[in-house]
């Protein structure tokens, strides 16, 4: 009255595709009754339908003692734990054993993070009937029990427990149906005659044999405090990463296809008469497999769909993995899991650039910054009239003030004629001289930096002018972008120009065939570094997941600053544009008063300094004069206080 074993095997193998584990070790006991030679082919053909497989499957004898079985479960459970394989399947065998069995592999700590136990029906319908010890080895062990109508007064009774139940019952209803003198071929004859509802299922025989029903099965966890060995809470990889089959590598896809072929080339070698793979996504994969803590046999396996296809094979199991320029996309995560992005990403714009006329007509006016152009013409101002009002007196070339203003603008060539015949005039304006002097050449570098410098412009500023004008946009054939453009930016079909080459995109600006490409950034900054003249990017930055493969390992390399070294290299080995060619950011280049500071100081120090002595020498030069427009001064205000003092008498008394 068992269950069909194949209905069991069938569990196990759902259980194991639930959680994608490719391979498994099956455990089970030799020359036992539940066994037979079928069971391990059974078993194997059911997980190669999920696309899984047996790693290793280990034999016990079922007739031995208790010394005998604890001295070959450590031995073979040893030679286990050297194995890569984490996920054990114990199948058909004895309660006894099942128990030693967990109690070697909690010793031998084979019941921490990492490990997998699936027992089937045979002992989780028998997990209730032994001992708390036994239990608390078995801790975090998966398995399924046959799943039966409950009654108020079962609790909790094994399936072995109902089928003994409605055997009696099928023996007693017989016996009860039969005369007292019937012979035992009559009893067996009215036993096959039953046909009643029992315990653990439907009881009917046809030609002799108990009709077979499908079970439903209960998914149990044998939990404590915990829920997988060793209290992971995650579900368990199902293999240890210190050992690959060098035979049987991963099969890693890159796309063959892609329009950046910086990043993924695929070529085709004569000598080797194969193709190998190359870019910078390869050089990134290839340097975070040296800093994995194990050796990762692999091949890059060229693919030649579109990105999402590529995806999907890693979800059905035809790809171990993908390393390419693959977008970290939401809807990706349907098919694959992604790691911590190696290069940040976001979707943008890259447009034509035309020149900006209005910028070029005063463009000498960015060569100084606002507070520069002030502080300069303020300095040289406030030295002109210091110097005018050393030398008034006693120069007859700078009496007037015209004179002066012209002295001024000759000094910013160095031309001035007029002598100098004051010794203070010559140390105010010997170091705003030098100061002049450096001045001019910043004025000189920024002003040719400046004119070198194409002043440009986007033709297009934003996205809603090439919805509004209904006008094309290209972007890469086999990306994501196509549905993007469509279902999130809201772009026409018709209006999507599907490019295959980073080489293509200039034709198709220069042909009108596009106004506008949309790139993520990692292509954009490529595709500006090798088109840099005439190309510019703008509108905002959509937001994305960025490229990734693996999560830590990504991350070490990141931090050591491997990955800067590696994007560095990409623009700058595909940089075809000087270093003076590009688009001009305005203020980026004027120069501000900071460089010069200490010359403003000291000239402006001097120039305070020569004023107060000018100023003092006038005072006294003229103390005369001023001695008696003090005294008349003084006289206009006491006149002035007597006759107010005068109207007040007279006004109230």
């Amino acid at each position: 009255m068992a269950n069909d074993i194949k209905v069991n095997i069938q569990c196990i193998a759902a259980i194991v595709n639930y959680f994608r584990w490719r391979k498994v070790t099956v455990i089970y006991q030799d020359n036992n009754d539940f066994i037979t030679d079928s069971v391990i082919t059974l078993l194997s053909d059911s997980l190669r339908v999920v696309g899984s497989e047996i790693d290793h499957h280990l034999s016990f004898p079922s007739q031995s003692s208790v010394s005998e079985h604890n001295g070959a479960i450590e031995q073979e459970l040893r030679k286990l734990r050297s194995n890569s394989n984490r996920v054990f399947i114990r199948v058909q065998s004895s309660i006894r054993f099942a128990i030693s069995l967990f109690e070697k592999a909690k010793q031998m700590c084979m019941m921490e993070k990492g490990y997998v136990w699936i027992v089937g029906d045979e002992i989780a319908s028998l997990l209730d009937s032994i001992d708390s010890s036994a239990l608390y080895n078995m801790q975090g062990v998966l398995g399924f029990r046959t799943r039966y109508a409950e009654e108020e007064e079962f609790s909790n009774p094994s399936i072995y427990a109902l089928r003994a139940y409605d055997a009696a019952w099928t023996i007693a209803e017989a016996m009860d149906k039969s005369p007292a003198n019937a012979t035992s071929k009559e009893l067996f004859k009215q036993m096959l005659s039953s046909n009643f509802e029992g315990l653990s299922g439907r009881i009917r025989f046809r030609n002799t044999t108990l009709l077979k029903h499908l079970p439903t099965f209960q998914v149990i966890n044998v939990v404590g405090p915990i829920y997988w060995p060793g209290g992971l809470q995650t579900v368990p990889k199902g293999w240890t990463s210190f050992e690959f089959d060098e035979d049987k590598p991963l099969k890693i896809g890159v796309p063959a296809r892609g329009a950046f072929n910086l990043f993924v080339k695929v070529s085709y070698d004569q000598g080797i008469n194969g193709s190998y793979v190359t870019g910078f996504s390869v050089e990134v994969f290839e340097a975070v497999v040296k800093r994995l803590p194990y050796r990762l046999p692999y091949v890059l396996v060229p693919f030649y769909g579109s990105y999402d296809d590529m995806v999907e094979q890693v979800y059905s199991k035809d790809l171990d993995a993908a390393v390419g320029d693959t977008e970290i996309m939401a809807y990706r995560y349907q098919y694959a899991e992604f790691s911590q992005p190696y290069l940040e990403s976001g979707l943008i714009m890259v447009v034509t650039a035309k020149p900006d006329k209005s910028k070029e007509q005063w463009v000498f006016l960015e060569t100084f910054t606002r507070r520069m152009w002030l502080i300069t013409i303020a300095m040289h101002t406030f030295i002109g009239f210091v110097i005018w009002l050393i030398e008034h007196a006693e120069n007859p070339d700078l009496t007037r003030f015209g004179a002066v203003l012209w002295f001024s603008v000759t000094v910013l060539f160095f031309e001035h004629r007029e002598p100098l015949r004051s010794n203070l005039s010559r140390i105010v304006l010997a170091p705003w001289l030098f100061a002049i002097l450096i001045i001019s050449a910043g004025f000189t570098a920024s002003l040719t930096s400046m004119l070198t410098i194409s002043h440009l412009q986007p033709s297009v500023s934003d996205i809603d002018t090439l919805l509004r004008t209904n006008a094309s946009v290209g972007c890469n054939r086999n990306s994501f972008i196509v549905g993007y453009l469509i279902n999130v930016l809201g772009f026409k079909p018709k209006n999507i120009r599907k490019i295959d080459s980073i080489n293509d995109y200039p034709d198709a600006f220069r042909n009108g065939d596009i106004q506008a490409a949309f790139f993520v950034v990692p292509h954009a900054k490529v595709f500006l570094a090798k088109y840099c003249k005439g190309f510019t990017m703008t509108g905002p930055t959509f937001k994305l997941g960025g490229f990734g493969f693996f999560s830590e390992a990504i991350l070490k390399v990141m931090e050591n600053g491997e990955m800067p070294r590696l994007e560095e290299y990409l623009l700058i080995s595909n940089n075809s544009c000087s270093q003076s060619t590009g688009v001009s950011d305005g203020l980026s280049s004027s120069l501000g008063p900071r460089p010069v500071a200490g010359l403003f100081f000291v000239s402006g120090g001097n120039s305070a300094f020569a004023f107060l002595v000018a100023t003092v020498r006038l005072a006294r030069r003229h103390q005369h004069f001023i001695r008696a427009k003090l005294n008349g001064l003084r006289t206009c205000a006491f006149t002035f206080l007597t006759n107010c003092t005068q109207f007040v008498e007279f006004r109230f008394f």
